[in-house]
């Protein structure tokens, strides 16, 4: 028979070893409740973040319209102040129709665009061709273009699409480009605007200098539009933006909305304009 004072001393032993199993357990209990926690108020702060940015949407598509006393905000990427709800969103309107269209600029408008993104004007020409075969619909390459062949000897596993590009981002599939012009000419390319000239009144200084135009003249342009522009609307049934609409919160935290959409007659009801892309996402400003 076990003496008593061994039994006690393995009763102690096992109550400590009990103890020390709850302390873990409860110690995940807490740490597990402690991350839900913050999970679900980084949830709540991303949704309320995120309606304060689609307030910021849609409040910078009805500035677009000025009135006597307040001037139409001019959609060409410059930031705009405002307060909803006391917490401060920064908005940004492009005029697609400011940018160079992917599916309708010539190779010449391309290859300018290429070379203000800082290419070289060899590199500037093949890859502006590549672009031309690429939303074409033939297998005949253009001078210095690209088409099936040269992107399997080149170790593509794809060719060109033959068709017209669906969304900026596929320009980075084209022969050619690299992270680095894709990153450079990005903000100034769109597959909305339908047009083969970009207009000069809402593009920026690079677009501009690619159409062989003065940055400087087409401020002044600009600006004087801005004042003469009253209560004229800027934006008719059609037309495309892109809005960047940031809501910085309380703890330094910000949540950025990025949407592109069409003015004019849209399939949901009460709304005037389709929804072409939308992207969300929360930050540290």
């Amino acid at each position: 028979m076990m003496p008593v004072r061994r039994l006690r001393g393995a009763a102690l032993v096992l109550v400590l070893w009990l103890i020390v199993l709850l302390t873990s357990v409860i110690g995940a209990f807490v740490l597990t409740a402690r991350v839900e926690q913050l999970q679900g108020s980084s949830g709540v702060d991303l949704v309320r973040g995120g309606e304060l940015a689609r307030a910021g949407v849609e409040y910078g598509l009805y500035r677009l319209a000025g009135t006597a006393d307040r001037p139409a905000w001019v959609p060409d990427g410059r930031p705009y102040q405002w307060q909803f709800a006391g917490v401060p969103v920064q908005i940004r309107l492009w005029a697609e129709s400011g940018k160079v269209d992917l599916n309708h600029a010539d190779a010449g408008l391309l290859g300018a665009l290429l070379v203000a993104a800082g290419a070289s004007q060899q590199r500037a020409q093949q890859v502006a061709a590549a672009i031309i075969d690429w939303r074409d619909g033939d297998e005949l390459p253009q001078p210095a273009g690209a088409e099936a062949a040269h992107y399997q000897a080149a170790g593509l596993p794809y060719g060109p699409a033959n068709a017209y590009f669906q969304s900026t981002g596929e320009l980075a599939r084209v022969l050619g480009m690299d992270a680095g012009l894709m990153e450079a000419v990005a903000p100034w390319v769109t597959v909305w605007s339908q047009r083969t000239q970009p207009e000069a009144l809402y593009a920026a200084d690079a677009v501009l200098r690619a159409m062989g135009q003065d940055p400087a003249l087409v401020h002044a342009q600009r600006q004087a539009a801005g004042q003469a522009a009253g209560s004229a609307v800027l934006a008719s049934s059609g037309d495309s933006f892109s809005i960047q609409s940031r809501a910085q919160l309380a703890d330094g935290r910000s949540v950025r909305l990025d949407a592109a959409l069409r003015t004019g007659a849209s399939e949901v009801p009460g709304s005037t304009y389709t929804m072409l892309q939308w992207q969300q996402g929360m930050g540290r400003q």
